[in-house]
């Protein structure tokens, strides 16, 4: 794949834990341009001076949020902690693709938020529009998608949904228990009991 041809990545809060490990990822990824680094504390120094096992990699080397040409990238990954995440999502260009990779957006309710995370969102407007959940399963919802928040829980999501869908459980609630009845709840809870006693006699 030609450089014209490759999506231009850029990575917020690159000099972390996670911001590495999805770097060492995406660097793995034919059709992904990495284009922009940022970091707080650590702008101004090459990635390999932070992780030196990515030193084989052609990187540009870190700068700070402020200093970013967005003009560089058309899709960004934001590996910053819970609770910052959130303004400066608000602050970046609207023609912006986003991933979020922390929990700032994971609730879709505003109340539900500030009662579990102990503060008001910052950015309640972005809250509303983030799509959350599995390709595979919210594929026509990620699509036209401008803000879309990271799935972790994978076999959570890949091993119930189709459960979820048949009581009548919303893909989109799936991965927010609070949201559900107490009936849909325990109809899950029961479904599961069954499956791991099916695998056991299997196994067995």
């Amino acid at each position: 794949m030609t450089t014209a041809n490759k999506l231009r990545i850029g990575i917020l809060g690159a000099s972390g834990y996670t911001g590495a490990e999805l770097l060492r990822l995406l660097a793995l990824h034919p059709g992904v341009e990495i284009r922009l680094l940022t970091a707080d504390r650590q702008a101004g120094k090459p990635l390999a001076e932070i992780f030196p096992h990515l030193g084989g990699l052609e990187l540009p080397s870190l700068v700070k949020i402020e200093e970013a040409d967005w003009s560089k990238v058309d899709f960004v990954f934001c590996c910053l902690p819970h609770g910052t995440t959130q303004e400066v999502i608000a602050s970046l260009p609207r023609a912006l693709k986003v991933v979020d990779l922390s929990a700032d957006f994971r609730l879709t309710d505003i109340a539900t938020y500030a009662e579990w995370y102990g503060h008001e969102h910052r950015a309640p407007e972005l809250q509303r529009e983030a799509v959350y959940g599995l390709t595979e399963i919210e594929r026509e919802r990620i699509r036209p998608a401008r803000l879309i928040v990271d799935i972790h829980d994978l076999i959570w999501d890949a091993l119930y949904a189709p459960l979820a869908s048949g009581i009548g459980i919303a893909a989109d609630r799936l991965n927010r228990l609070q949201f559900l009845t107490i009936r849909q709840f325990l109809t899950l809870v029961f479904c599961t009991l069954v499956i791991l006693l099916l695998v056991l006699a299997i196994w067995s």
